[in-house]
C-alpha cells in the first residue's frame, strides 16, 4: 500500500525509471518513481480482432502467485452461478506452461467441469469476453484498455491500484450479483494505454534523458 511505497527499503529496490506502454498504465499506480511512457506496437493488433464476444463468458486471468486464490474463488462463484460453470474459463499465466502448473490447471478445471483458456493470441480471448477477472497481472490493463469490464477480488497487496480504473470487489457473492445485472464501466481511451510512437519516445528517452 502507500505506507510501503513510501518506505525507504521500497525506494532501494524499485528503479530509477519505469517504462510504460502508455498513459493509462501509469494514471492508475501508485508510485514515486518517474515514469516514461514508451509505446506499443500491439495496439494496431488489437483494433483488427473481429472476434465475436460470446455473451455469458467470463474469463478468470490466472497468476502463478495467486493460483489457489483463483481457485477458492472460482469454486465459491461456482456455488452461486452454478448455471455459468461452461461460460467460466481460466487462462492460465504464461510462466505456468514452464513451472509445471500447466496439470493443476487441467485437473482443476476437469473437476469443476469449466473451460481452460489456451487461445495463444490473448487479445482474441479477452476479445470473446463479457467480463474479465483476475488478481495481478498486466492483462487486467488490457482488458480494460479493450472496454471489457474488468474485476478484482480484493487483496491486502491492491493498496498500489487506483480502483477508478478496475472495480475491486469483496467477494463471490458480489461478483454474483453483478453478473446477475447490466454491467456498466467508464470506457477508456485505448490510445492512452498504447502509445503509437514508441520508436519515436525510445530514442528520446535514450538520447535525452539516459545519455544526457
Amino acid at each position: 500500500g502507500r505506507g510501503i511505497k513510501n518506505s525507504q527499503v521500497y525506494k532501494k529496490v524499485m528503479p530509477d525509471y519505469l517504462m510504460t506502454f502508455g498513459r493509462g498504465w501509469n494514471e492508475y499506480i501508485h508510485n514515486n518513481v518517474p515514469t516514461i511512457e514508451l509505446g506499443y506496437t500491439k495496439n494496431i493488433g488489437i483494433n483488427h480482432i473481429k472476434e465475436e464476444k460470446i455473451p455469458e463468458r467470463i474469463t478468470f486471468i490466472s497468476h502463478s502467485v495467486f493460483f489457489s486464490r483463483m481457485c477458492q474463488f472460482i469454486e465459491e462463484l461456482l456455488v452461486i452461478k452454478n448455471d455459468l460453470k461452461r461460460e467460466f474459463y481460466l487462462r492460465p499465466h504464461p510462466s505456468d506452461f514452464v513451472n509445471g502448473k500447466i496439470k493443476e490447471y487441467k485437473e482443476f478445471c476437469r473437476k469443476h467441469d469449466i473451460q481452460i483458456d489456451f487461445e495463444r493470441d490473448l487479445y482474441k480471448s479477452l476479445k470473446k469476453s463479457k467480463v474479465v477477472i483476475g488478481y495481478e497481472s498486466t492483462v487486467l490493463y488490457e482488458s480494460t484498455a479493450m472496454n471489457i469490464p474488468t474485476f478484482l477480488p480484493k487483496l491486502f497487496l491492491q493498496g498500489h491500484l487506483n480502483d477508478n480504473l478496475f472495480k475491486i470487489i469483496k467477494s463471490p457473492k458480489e461478483m454474483a450479483d453483478i453478473l446477475d445485472s447490466p454491467i456498466e464501466m467508464k470506457p477508456q481511451r485505448q490510445e492512452s494505454f498504447f502509445d503509437k510512437n514508441w520508436r519515436e519516445n525510445y530514442i528520446f528517452f535514450m538520447e535525452n534523458i539516459v545519455n544526457k
